[in-house]
């Protein structure tokens, strides 16, 4: 198995968020914290790639928003939810409704946006996880998929809300 987290991206907003709660604007070297994180640089490329408008400034905007800093709290407690969830667990489960020999491959980005999404699957196969979402935390189930098959694992439990998959992690993997 080769599935590993990557917080980069969401601990960077929420040390922005933490400086404007102390009445600090986000400096320059903390914006460029956030555009270097490989997160950050693969969401400007899906971007890019999907021919949507996406610059630092809009996103800067985002992450540096009133509404955003009012989630604060609840997001810092997802943040910390997720840094304690067991991925490795939860790829376990998955794997064993895989074929023998069928290998797990995916980086889980935990980011702060609003939605979540899959990226890359055929080459270089990751998941960002938008943290706050649902502010509750991670809830694994250990679903896979075969990367570029079309089909989506089904809801555990039917579960949605806000119209986002908040009960469901997926993995990818390559025979």
């Amino acid at each position: 198995m080769d599935v590993r987290v990557d917080s980069t991206e969401a601990s960077a907003v929420l040390d922005l968020l933490a400086r404007r709660a102390e009445g600090r604007p986000p400096t320059d070297a903390d914006l460029a914290r956030l555009y270097a994180t490989d997160a950050y640089v693969r969401l400007e490329r899906r971007e890019t790639e999907m021919k949507r408008a996406f610059t630092d400034a809009e996103f800067r905007a985002f992450v540096t928003s009133d509404a955003l800093l009012d989630r604060r709290a609840a997001l810092q407690r997802c943040f910390a939810a997720w840094q304690q969830a067991d991925l490795q667990a939860a790829a376990e489960r998955a794997r064993r409704n895989l074929p023998t020999g069928a290998r797990l491959r995916a980086t889980v980005y935990l980011v702060v946006k609003p939605n979540s999404f899959v990226f890359e699957l055929a080459t270089n196969p990751a998941i960002f996880f938008a943290v706050g979402a649902d502010a509750r935390g991670p809830a694994w189930s250990g679903r896979a998929r075969r990367a570029g098959s079309g089909a989506r694992p089904s809801r555990p439990g039917g579960a949605r809300t806000a119209g986002r998959d908040v009960s469901l992690i997926v993995m990818f993997y390559h025979p």
